[in-house]
């Protein structure tokens, strides 16, 4: 696995588990989040974006305030975000398959578990 690759999968879990935490953090805050953590590199609004799309996680607009996605016609929707208790539950498993997966990650030479945990993560998600 390169390292773009693992300092990616960071920044997208750390994203999540934010997001997770608050589903209204702004882009700014997640990006102050990761300064504080002393993480390197930065996090660009397109990766914040695109987490919130794959987790079916939006921001609730300002009043007022369209953007073109709202004017133009949709060619195909979302998959709804699940909700519940179940779905919370099974939100967390996925947070912590997550973390497990980041560890394997750092230890490397393992990349036999790292498909396993990979595979069970979106099996999981599939569910959900």
């Amino acid at each position: 696995m390169s390292v773009r690759g693992t300092r990616d999968q960071g920044k997208s879990m750390f994203i999540k588990e934010m997001l997770v935490d608050n589903p209204e953090a702004s882009h700014q805050e997640i990006v102050n989040a990761w300064q504080e953590s002393g993480m390197p590199g930065s996090i660009s609004a397109t990766l914040v974006s695109r987490v919130r799309n794959r987790e079916g996680i939006s921001r609730k607009r300002k009043p007022g305030r369209r953007s073109a996605a709202t004017t133009a016609p949709i060619a195909q929707a979302p998959r709804p975000a699940a909700t519940g208790p179940r779905a919370a539950r099974l939100m967390e498993l996925e947070v912590e398959i997550d973390r497990v997966l980041k560890k394997v990650v750092e230890l490397g030479s393992l990349t036999q578990v790292e498909d396993v945990l990979r595979k069970t993560r979106r099996q999981l998600y599939a569910v959900s």
